[in-house]
């Protein structure tokens, strides 16, 4: 169980003053304060404890199709706020109803739409600005790219569903901080989900107030849920949960990859390798999302050979590790690796080679694999093939084995 001590005002002279806390129940505070304070003070929201790419944040407004505060960061990335005061013991699923709907809808918009309906919005900065783009620009000069740019990365995180969905209230229930585990690996839309409490504190005989916001219970990325809309008001909407210790979490489609990589020039080197890669064999990306690889046919193995492996993160292994593991347990075309990273050195100077192992000691930057592309993956092409010819030979060894073996039986 949570407990907090009351915080106190420490004086020059060590005097600590005990400070009240106001409870957010409609009387004192009425219940648009939430909204109108995050609206001017948007900082006050953690956002980066959930994803650095979630700030910082501009306000895009409040009541934009419902949603009480709605924020956007120079990387184009959502932050959808659901303001609750606690009265109501019958709210916790109601909220969580809301605010998924809430995503589901944005989720239909394209750019031009949600920049108009962000110009709709009550005390909407984005038609002061001429245009959301501007609006963003304006906040942060330097850390939001070209227009086109942002634009795509909007659209983009639209589609997919890429938001932060946070419940801010005074008091979280203990109820709707269980239900993070239901709605985890619940959702086709790739949200994060988090709950902040804001506790705001007085000085007795002072009309200032102290907000202290602090994130009660975060989940990573959602990944199913189901919302039901009956009607346009909130308690006709349901949110249906499902969860167990059978359900898997589907695994990132090759698109939704390469448009999480925040990095246009590190997405074009996926988008490439990717065109290559199905060409070649086929491309498989991890369960955790965080990286994808090349496989290439390969018979003595059902799964092929993994090739060149990608990570979101901008980095590459041009001579996987895992490739020289399976060439070595079945006993072919182990030297095949080294060769490989010989010739990609020569292309790269960046790519190591540990001397006395033979083997490429670290990985490789995308952006500095990217200008030499067609060079670079025509060093695999090569590869592939060769592998492929060593493929066909041990093959062929296999079946006059088993050709032998069978006559042995047979006598």
């Amino acid at each position: 169980m949570r407990s907090e001590a009351a915080p106190h005002l420490v004086h020059s002279d060590q005097v600590a003053m005990p400070l009240e806390r106001i409870e957010l129940d409609g009387r004192e505070i009425r219940e648009t304060f939430l909204q109108e304070l995050l609206d001017t003070s948007p900082a006050m929201l953690p956002v980066s404890t959930f994803d650095d790419s979630f700030g910082p944040i501009v306000s895009l407004g409040r009541e934009m199709m419902g949603i009480d505060n709605l924020f956007i960061s120079p990387s184009g990335r959502l932050t959808v706020v659901e303001t609750k005061l606690w009265r109501n013991p019958q709210a916790t699923r109601q909220v969580l109803a809301q605010i998924l709907d809430y995503a589901s809808r944005l989720a239909a918009l394209n750019y031009e739409d949600f920049e108009s309906r962000c110009a709709a919005a009550n005390q909407s900065p984005v038609l002061q600005s001429s245009g959301l783009y501007h609006l963003v620009a304006g906040a942060f000069p330097d850390e939001v790219g070209p227009e086109n740019q942002f634009i795509d990365r909007v659209q983009k995180n639209l589609r997919n569903g890429r938001f932060l969905l946070l419940v801010v209230g005074d008091g979280i229930r203990e109820g709707l901080e269980n239900i993070l585990d239901a709605l985890h690996q619940q959702s086709r839309l790739h949200f994060n989900f988090g709950l902040v409490e804001l506790q705001l504190y007085r000085q007795p005989g002072s009309d200032q107030l102290l907000a202290i916001p602090s994130v009660v219970a975060h989940s990573t990325e959602i990944e199913r849920a189901v919302v039901t809309v009956r009607g346009a008001t909130a308690d006709q909407v349901e949110v249906q949960v499902h969860s167990g210790p059978k359900e898997k979490s589907p695994r990132l489609t090759e698109q939704e990859f390469l448009e999480s990589i925040e990095d246009t020039q590190v997405r074009r080197f996926g988008e490439i390798l990717f065109d290559w890669g199905r060409q070649r064999g086929q491309i498989e990306i991890t369960k955790r999302g965080d990286s994808a690889s090349i496989r290439i046919p390969y018979g003595e193995t059902r799964a092929g050979l993994i090739l060149v492996r990608l990570y979101r993160s901008g980095r590459v292994l041009v001579t996987p590790p895992r490739l020289r593991r399976v060439l070595r347990r079945i006993g072919v075309g182990e030297e095949e690796v080294i060769r490989l990273a010989r010739e990609l050195k020569k292309l790269v100077p960046a790519i190591r080679i540990d001397s006395e192992q033979e083997m490429v000691a670290s990985s490789v930057k995308a952006t500095e694999l990217l200008p030499r592309m067609d060079a670079l993956l025509a060093v695999y092409d090569q590869a592939a093939d060769r592998l492929s010819a060593l493929d066909i030979q041990l093959v062929s060894d296999m079946t006059l084995v088993d050709d032998e073996d069978d006559r042995i039986d047979e006598s």
